[in-house]
C-alpha cells in the first residue's frame, strides 16, 4: 500500500495547525469562565424572551387578534436591559480579549472595543439564525 497521500494529508494538517493555532494561550481565570458562561446563558435567555414576545404578537395577528407592539417592545427592552446588567455584573473586571472578543460584531461607537454595552448590543442585535462565535 502507498502511504504517500496519507502522509501528505498529515503534513498539510500539521502545517495548517501550526500556522493557525494562537501562539499565546493561557488558561481562563474563574472570573473569565464566569463571564464566558454569562455571555452564553444571558444571551440565550435574551434570545428566548425576545423570540417569545415576537412570536406571541405574530400568533395573535395570525388568528385575527391585535398585538400590543408597545407591550412587546417593553418586554424586549426589559430583556435587553437585564442582559446588559448581567454582563456588566459578571464581565465588568474581565479582559474580554482573553475570551476571543471582539468577534464578528463591530463597535458602532467607534471607541475602544469592546465595552460592556457594545457586547450587550452585539448579543442583542445578532439575528437568532446567526451563530455569534468569538474568534
Amino acid at each position: 500500500m502507498h502511504h504517500a497521500p496519507l502522509r501528505a494529508v498529515g503534513v498539510a494538517f500539521l502545517t495548517h495547525l501550526a500556522l493557525c493555532v494562537p501562539t499565546q494561550v493561557h488558561a481562563l481565570t474563574s472570573a473569565e469562565l464566569q463571564c464566558q458562561g454569562t455571555i452564553g446563558t444571558a444571551g440565550a435567555r435574551f434570545a428566548e424572551r425576545t423570540h417569545a414576545a415576537l412570536m406571541a404578537c405574530d400568533n395573535a395577528i395570525v388568528v385575527g387578534k391585535s398585538c400590543s407592539t408597545s407591550q412587546r417592545d417593553a418586554v424586549i427592552a426589559l430583556a435587553a436591559s437585564r442582559l446588559g446588567d448581567q454582563l456588566a455584573q459578571d464581565c465588568g473586571q474581565v479582559i474580554l480579549e482573553h475570551l476571543g472578543f471582539p468577534g464578528e460584531c463591530t463597535d458602532p461607537d467607534g471607541g475602544t472595543f469592546p465595552s460592556r454595552s457594545t457586547i450587550s448590543r452585539a448579543v442583542s442585535s445578532t439575528p437568532p439564525s446567526l451563530a455569534w462565535v468569538p474568534r
